[in-house]
Protein backbone atom coordinates (compact mmCIF):
# COMPACT_ATOMS: atom_id res chain seq x y z
CA UNK A 1 0.00 0.00 0.00
CA UNK A 2 1.11 3.51 -0.80
CA UNK A 3 0.56 7.01 1.17
CA UNK A 4 0.90 10.29 0.45
CA UNK A 5 2.22 12.14 -2.51
CA UNK A 6 4.79 14.12 -4.47
CA UNK A 7 4.49 17.26 -6.01
CA UNK A 8 6.53 18.46 -9.64
CA UNK A 9 7.82 21.76 -8.76
CA UNK A 10 9.41 22.35 -11.74
CA UNK A 11 9.64 20.92 -15.75
CA UNK A 12 11.49 23.58 -18.01
CA UNK A 13 14.45 23.65 -20.19
CA UNK A 14 16.26 26.94 -19.12
CA UNK A 15 18.70 29.14 -20.76
CA UNK A 16 21.58 29.14 -17.72
CA UNK A 17 22.58 27.19 -14.77
CA UNK A 18 20.82 25.02 -12.40
CA UNK A 19 22.41 24.27 -8.82
CA UNK A 20 21.13 21.81 -6.56
CA UNK A 21 23.01 21.82 -3.26
CA UNK A 22 22.13 19.05 -0.55
CA UNK A 23 22.89 18.87 3.22
CA UNK A 24 21.36 15.96 5.67
CA UNK A 25 21.54 17.94 9.27
CA UNK A 26 20.22 14.74 10.83
CA UNK A 27 19.79 16.52 14.31
CA UNK A 28 16.91 16.40 17.18
CA UNK A 29 16.12 20.09 18.40
CA UNK A 30 14.00 19.57 21.77
CA UNK A 31 12.32 22.24 23.92
CA UNK A 32 13.81 20.91 27.11
CA UNK A 33 17.89 20.53 25.65
CA UNK A 34 18.89 21.81 22.19
CA UNK A 35 16.91 23.86 20.24
CA UNK A 36 18.49 25.75 17.58
CA UNK A 37 21.14 24.67 14.66
CA UNK A 38 23.02 26.33 12.14
CA UNK A 39 23.84 24.94 9.27
CA UNK A 40 26.09 26.03 6.25
CA UNK A 41 25.06 24.93 2.64
CA UNK A 42 28.30 25.17 0.07
CA UNK A 43 27.15 27.53 -2.76
CA UNK A 44 28.98 28.74 -5.66
CA UNK A 45 27.64 32.34 -5.30
CA UNK A 46 30.74 34.13 -6.74
CA UNK A 47 30.42 32.16 -10.43
CA UNK A 48 26.78 33.04 -10.73
CA UNK A 49 26.27 36.41 -11.90
CA UNK A 50 22.78 36.57 -11.12
CA UNK A 51 19.93 34.45 -8.93
CA UNK A 52 16.29 34.55 -11.19
CA UNK A 53 14.83 31.82 -9.57
CA UNK A 54 15.90 29.72 -6.08
CA UNK A 55 13.84 27.59 -3.76
CA UNK A 56 14.56 25.96 -0.11
CA UNK A 57 13.55 22.37 0.37
CA UNK A 58 12.87 21.38 4.05
CA UNK A 59 12.41 17.91 5.21
CA UNK A 60 11.61 16.85 8.84
CA UNK A 61 10.46 14.28 11.19
CA UNK A 62 7.63 14.93 13.81
CA UNK A 63 5.43 14.26 16.91
CA UNK A 64 3.04 16.85 15.39
CA UNK A 65 2.04 18.12 11.68
CA UNK A 66 2.26 22.01 12.35
CA UNK A 67 4.40 23.47 14.93
CA UNK A 68 5.87 26.63 15.88
CA UNK A 69 9.98 27.42 15.36
CA UNK A 70 12.24 30.04 13.25
CA UNK A 71 13.51 29.73 10.25
CA UNK A 72 16.09 31.89 8.25
CA UNK A 73 18.27 32.01 5.25
CA UNK A 74 21.21 34.01 5.54
CA UNK A 75 20.27 35.75 8.83
CA UNK A 76 16.60 36.47 6.74
CA UNK A 77 13.14 35.25 8.30
CA UNK A 78 11.60 32.40 5.86
CA UNK A 79 8.68 30.99 8.23
CA UNK A 80 7.38 30.92 11.87
CA UNK A 81 5.08 28.15 12.03
CA UNK A 82 6.07 24.94 9.95
CA UNK A 83 3.13 24.00 7.86
CA UNK A 84 4.47 21.20 5.41
CA UNK A 85 3.81 20.96 1.44
CA UNK A 86 3.30 17.20 2.09
CA UNK A 87 3.34 15.23 5.00
CA UNK A 88 2.40 11.84 6.07
CA UNK A 89 1.36 9.99 9.86
CA UNK A 90 4.02 6.82 10.12
CA UNK A 91 3.33 5.14 13.59
CA UNK A 92 2.47 8.37 15.23
CA UNK A 93 5.56 10.51 13.48
CA UNK A 94 5.06 12.97 10.68
CA UNK A 95 7.56 12.55 8.00
CA UNK A 96 7.31 16.29 6.02
CA UNK A 97 8.16 18.27 3.59
CA UNK A 98 8.32 22.14 2.91
CA UNK A 99 9.50 24.03 -0.26
CA UNK A 100 9.94 28.01 0.02
CA UNK A 101 10.32 30.24 -2.79
CA UNK A 102 13.75 32.19 -1.17
CA UNK A 103 14.38 34.03 -4.66
CA UNK A 104 14.51 37.53 -2.53
CA UNK A 105 16.46 36.44 -0.51
CA UNK A 106 19.06 35.15 -2.59
CA UNK A 107 19.04 38.14 -5.30
CA UNK A 108 20.15 40.47 -2.54
CA UNK A 109 22.34 38.54 -0.24
CA UNK A 110 26.26 38.30 -0.36
CA UNK A 111 28.34 37.04 -2.13
CA UNK A 112 30.44 34.46 -0.53
CA UNK A 113 30.50 30.90 -0.87
CA UNK A 114 28.70 29.49 1.94
CA UNK A 115 25.08 30.25 2.81
CA UNK A 116 23.56 29.73 6.76
CA UNK A 117 20.30 28.23 7.23
CA UNK A 118 19.17 28.55 11.00
CA UNK A 119 16.49 26.34 12.60
CA UNK A 120 15.54 27.22 15.90
CA UNK A 121 12.70 25.09 17.35
CA UNK A 122 10.11 26.71 20.14
CA UNK A 123 7.28 24.67 20.20
CA UNK A 124 7.07 21.87 23.15
CA UNK A 125 8.74 18.16 22.73
CA UNK A 126 11.03 18.12 19.85
CA UNK A 127 11.73 17.34 15.89
CA UNK A 128 14.23 16.05 13.69
CA UNK A 129 15.80 18.05 11.05
CA UNK A 130 16.57 15.44 7.80
CA UNK A 131 16.97 17.30 5.27
CA UNK A 132 17.86 21.04 3.65
CA UNK A 133 18.00 21.68 -0.16
CA UNK A 134 19.04 24.39 -2.06
CA UNK A 135 17.93 24.85 -6.13
CA UNK A 136 19.20 27.69 -7.70
CA UNK A 137 18.34 29.44 -10.94
CA UNK A 138 21.11 31.64 -13.06
CA UNK A 139 20.43 33.15 -16.32
CA UNK A 140 23.19 32.81 -18.81
CA UNK A 141 23.36 33.23 -22.47
CA UNK A 142 26.12 30.30 -23.01
CA UNK A 143 24.00 27.66 -21.13
CA UNK A 144 21.03 25.38 -21.97
CA UNK A 145 19.52 23.50 -18.98
CA UNK A 146 16.62 20.92 -18.41
CA UNK A 147 15.26 20.06 -14.99
CA UNK A 148 12.62 18.10 -13.37
CA UNK A 149 11.90 18.70 -9.84
CA UNK A 150 9.25 16.64 -7.99
CA UNK A 151 9.48 16.95 -3.70
CA UNK A 152 6.92 15.13 -1.43
CA UNK A 153 6.03 11.95 1.12
CA UNK A 154 5.65 8.77 0.21
CA UNK A 155 5.64 5.82 1.86
CA UNK A 156 6.20 2.38 1.03
CA UNK A 157 5.07 -0.43 2.96
CA UNK A 158 6.78 -3.89 2.81
CA UNK A 159 6.56 -5.45 -0.90
CA UNK A 160 5.12 -2.31 -2.22
CA UNK A 161 6.03 -0.87 -5.46
CA UNK A 162 5.45 3.23 -6.48
CA UNK A 163 5.34 4.79 -9.99
CA UNK A 164 5.40 8.13 -10.94
CA UNK A 165 5.38 9.71 -14.30
CA UNK A 166 8.38 12.83 -14.81
CA UNK A 167 8.36 15.02 -17.38
CA UNK A 168 11.47 16.18 -18.30
CA UNK A 169 11.96 18.92 -21.36
CA UNK A 170 14.79 17.25 -22.90
CA UNK A 171 16.04 13.69 -24.10
CA UNK A 172 19.43 13.77 -22.48
CA UNK A 173 20.30 13.37 -18.62
CA UNK A 174 23.00 11.99 -16.80
CA UNK A 175 22.24 11.69 -13.19
CA UNK A 176 19.18 11.37 -11.24
CA UNK A 177 19.14 12.45 -7.56
CA UNK A 178 16.39 10.53 -5.15
CA UNK A 179 16.41 11.62 -1.20
CA UNK A 180 14.75 8.95 0.93
CA UNK A 181 14.77 7.64 4.40
CA UNK A 182 15.26 4.06 5.02
CA UNK A 183 14.30 1.94 8.24
CA UNK A 184 17.43 -0.16 7.79
CA UNK A 185 20.48 -1.48 5.90
CA UNK A 186 19.05 -4.50 4.80
CA UNK A 187 16.26 -2.79 3.52
CA UNK A 188 15.93 -2.34 -0.37
CA UNK A 189 14.36 0.41 -2.71
CA UNK A 190 14.99 -0.78 -6.40
CA UNK A 191 14.70 2.59 -9.22
CA UNK A 192 13.51 1.36 -12.56
CA UNK A 193 13.14 4.52 -15.28
CA UNK A 194 11.71 3.53 -18.53
CA UNK A 195 11.96 -0.15 -17.70
CA UNK A 196 15.65 -0.35 -17.80
CA UNK A 197 17.00 -1.00 -14.05
CA UNK A 198 19.31 2.22 -13.04
CA UNK A 199 19.79 1.02 -9.38
CA UNK A 200 19.31 -0.53 -5.89
CA UNK A 201 19.43 1.73 -2.95
CA UNK A 202 20.12 -0.24 0.23
CA UNK A 203 23.15 -0.18 3.04
CA UNK A 204 21.86 2.62 5.41
CA UNK A 205 19.27 3.53 8.11
CA UNK A 206 18.16 6.97 8.08
CA UNK A 207 17.23 10.13 5.31
CA UNK A 208 19.95 9.86 2.68
CA UNK A 209 20.59 11.22 -1.00
CA UNK A 210 21.48 8.87 -3.87
CA UNK A 211 22.49 9.95 -7.16
CA UNK A 212 22.35 7.30 -10.12
CA UNK A 213 23.25 7.52 -13.48
CA UNK A 214 21.03 7.33 -16.12
CA UNK A 215 20.87 7.57 -19.47
CA UNK A 216 17.55 6.09 -21.53
CA UNK A 217 15.92 9.26 -20.69
CA UNK A 218 12.37 10.65 -22.62
CA UNK A 219 10.24 13.70 -22.22
CA UNK A 220 7.82 11.60 -20.68
CA UNK A 221 9.38 8.86 -18.10
CA UNK A 222 8.51 6.18 -15.77
CA UNK A 223 10.03 6.35 -12.65
CA UNK A 224 9.28 2.84 -11.02
CA UNK A 225 10.24 2.38 -7.59
CA UNK A 226 10.00 -1.26 -5.94
CA UNK A 227 10.30 -1.52 -2.28
CA UNK A 228 11.54 -5.02 -0.49
CA UNK A 229 11.60 -4.55 3.20
CA UNK A 230 13.90 -6.74 5.67
CA UNK A 231 13.46 -6.94 9.34
CA UNK A 232 14.74 -4.40 11.78
CA UNK A 233 15.64 -3.14 15.56
CA UNK A 234 13.24 -0.76 15.29
CA UNK A 235 9.38 -1.04 14.69
CA UNK A 236 9.27 0.98 11.50
CA UNK A 237 9.84 -1.11 8.34
CA UNK A 238 8.70 1.31 6.00
CA UNK A 239 10.68 3.36 3.55
CA UNK A 240 9.57 7.34 2.21
CA UNK A 241 10.83 8.86 -1.13
CA UNK A 242 11.23 12.95 -0.43
CA UNK A 243 12.71 14.48 -3.67
CA UNK A 244 13.40 13.20 -7.25
CA UNK A 245 15.34 15.68 -9.01
CA UNK A 246 16.86 15.27 -13.12
CA UNK A 247 18.77 17.88 -15.15
CA UNK A 248 21.75 18.20 -17.41
CA UNK A 249 23.05 21.40 -18.93
CA UNK A 250 24.60 22.05 -21.92
CA UNK A 251 27.34 24.61 -22.13
CA UNK A 252 28.76 26.44 -24.82
CA UNK A 253 32.02 25.82 -23.88
CA UNK A 254 35.72 27.90 -23.88
CA UNK A 255 38.61 25.88 -24.74
CA UNK A 256 41.93 27.42 -24.31
CA UNK A 257 45.14 25.92 -26.11
CA UNK A 258 48.58 26.74 -25.94
CA UNK A 259 49.16 27.80 -29.73
CA UNK A 260 52.86 29.01 -29.41
CA UNK A 261 56.07 28.90 -27.49
CA UNK A 262 58.46 31.17 -28.35
CA UNK A 263 61.94 30.16 -27.38
CA UNK A 264 63.54 32.31 -24.14
CA UNK A 265 65.15 35.56 -24.77
CA UNK A 266 67.32 37.30 -22.39
CA UNK A 267 65.87 40.70 -22.30
CA UNK A 268 67.30 41.79 -18.24
CA UNK A 269 66.43 38.48 -17.42
CA UNK A 270 65.16 34.93 -18.68
CA UNK A 271 61.57 34.99 -20.32
CA UNK A 272 59.93 33.20 -22.60
CA UNK A 273 56.58 33.97 -24.12
CA UNK A 274 53.48 31.83 -24.84
CA UNK A 275 50.75 32.09 -27.55
CA UNK A 276 47.23 31.06 -25.84
CA UNK A 277 43.91 30.87 -28.12
CA UNK A 278 40.47 30.17 -27.58
CA UNK A 279 39.63 27.50 -29.72
CA UNK A 280 35.99 27.35 -28.00
CA UNK A 281 32.55 28.66 -28.54
CA UNK A 282 32.13 31.28 -25.56
CA UNK A 283 34.31 33.43 -23.84
CA UNK A 284 35.58 31.86 -20.02
CA UNK A 285 34.58 33.63 -16.52
CA UNK A 286 38.30 33.24 -15.28
CA UNK A 287 41.38 31.73 -16.56
CA UNK A 288 44.51 31.14 -15.09
CA UNK A 289 47.63 30.06 -16.56
CA UNK A 290 50.13 28.12 -14.49
CA UNK A 291 53.57 26.59 -15.57
CA UNK A 292 54.86 23.64 -13.43
CA UNK A 293 58.52 22.02 -13.15
CA UNK A 294 58.91 18.80 -11.46
CA UNK A 295 55.01 18.75 -10.21
CA UNK A 296 55.71 22.30 -8.57
CA UNK A 297 53.83 25.68 -9.54
CA UNK A 298 57.00 27.78 -10.20
CA UNK A 299 54.34 31.31 -11.91
CA UNK A 300 50.86 31.77 -12.08
CA UNK A 301 48.93 34.82 -14.18
CA UNK A 302 45.96 35.55 -15.04
CA UNK A 303 45.16 34.91 -19.22
CA UNK A 304 43.68 37.77 -20.42
CA UNK A 305 39.58 37.76 -21.37
CA UNK A 306 39.66 36.03 -25.03
CA UNK A 307 36.34 35.81 -26.80
CA UNK A 308 36.44 32.49 -29.21
CA UNK A 309 38.95 32.90 -31.91
CA UNK A 310 41.04 35.79 -30.03
CA UNK A 311 44.83 34.92 -29.14
CA UNK A 312 46.99 36.71 -26.52
CA UNK A 313 50.82 36.92 -26.01
CA UNK A 314 51.69 35.91 -22.39
CA UNK A 315 55.52 36.61 -21.14
CA UNK A 316 56.25 34.29 -18.89
CA UNK A 317 59.75 34.98 -16.40
CA UNK A 318 61.84 31.90 -16.10
CA UNK A 319 63.81 31.77 -12.50
CA UNK A 320 65.51 29.33 -13.18
CA UNK A 321 69.48 27.66 -13.84
CA UNK A 322 71.48 27.25 -17.29
CA UNK A 323 70.16 23.88 -19.10
CA UNK A 324 66.99 22.04 -20.63
CA UNK A 325 63.79 21.41 -18.59
CA UNK A 326 60.87 19.48 -18.88
CA UNK A 327 57.70 21.79 -18.10
CA UNK A 328 54.08 22.02 -18.18
CA UNK A 329 51.63 24.38 -19.17
CA UNK A 330 48.22 24.22 -17.54
CA UNK A 331 45.17 26.53 -18.51
CA UNK A 332 42.80 25.93 -16.40
CA UNK A 333 39.53 28.44 -16.95
CA UNK A 334 35.83 28.14 -15.43
CA UNK A 335 32.13 28.90 -17.29
CA UNK A 336 29.35 29.85 -14.94
CA UNK A 337 29.94 26.93 -12.49
CA UNK A 338 32.25 24.17 -14.70
CA UNK A 339 35.46 24.20 -14.52
CA UNK A 340 37.59 22.77 -17.15
CA UNK A 341 41.31 22.21 -18.02
CA UNK A 342 44.26 22.08 -20.88
CA UNK A 343 47.96 21.12 -20.23
CA UNK A 344 50.87 20.34 -22.35
CA UNK A 345 54.54 19.49 -21.70
CA UNK A 346 57.14 21.50 -23.48
CA UNK A 347 60.86 21.60 -23.55
CA UNK A 348 62.43 24.67 -22.84
CA UNK A 349 66.93 25.18 -22.62
CA UNK A 350 67.88 27.76 -21.29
Amino acid sequence: MIKGDMKQYVAEEYRGDIVYKSLLPRVKLSAMTSNAHWATIDVPLRELLEIERAFLEVGVRSLREKFLWRLKLDGVPISREFKPNSSVDLRGMHYSRAVYDVTPILRRCRRTDRLGVMVKYVDSDHIYLEHLGLLLFAPSQDVSSYISFLSGTIVFEPSSEYEVSLNYPGNSARELHLVTYMPGPYSRLHVILNDEDVGVISGYSGTEEHVLKISNVRRENKLKLVYASASTATSINEAVLFTVLMKHALFKEPRLVLKEVIEPQVIGGRKMRLVIANEGFSKPDAALLTLIYLGTPIYRAEVPELKPGEEALLEVPLNLSKGTYQLVVRLVWRKITKTSFNEERITVSL
